[in-house]
């Protein structure tokens, strides 16, 4: 099964199991990636001007992927995901320095809309 398939649709962020260090991190977002590895340049973000997007895991029901955010040269941001083998359940976590150089941990939990 294709990226975009498994991701494809609706996900609403479950607050309950999610946490963001530092808070509250961003509630609502819409993306659109190429999980080709390659970079894309991002027209929305000030502090990043690329992504790079990969599969790691697409095997057994589960799908795995990594997305790196770029400014300049150096990858800042880094978000590790994978979708359960139900395909309900889309757990993200994201580790980095924001532009002030705080250290970022956050972990969320979608579950898939209808």
């Amino acid at each position: 099964m294709a990226a975009q398939d498994v991701l494809f649709g609706s996900w609403k962020l479950d607050s309950q199991k999610s946490t963001f260090s530092p808070g509250p991190g961003k509630l609502a977002a819409s993306s659109k990636y190429r999980f080709d590895g390659k970079q894309y340049p991002v027209g929305s973000e000030q502090l990043f001007h690329a992504l790079s997007a990969k599969v790691i895991e697409n095997s057994g029901g589960k799908f795995g992927f990594q997305v790196q955010w770029i400014s300049g040269s150096k990858a800042l941001l880094f978000c590790d995901g994978i979708v359960g083998e139900n395909g309900k359940l889309l757990s993200i976590v994201t580790t980095g320095k924001d532009n002030n150089g705080r250290v970022i941990k956050n972990s969320r939990v979608f579950v898939r809309q209808q």
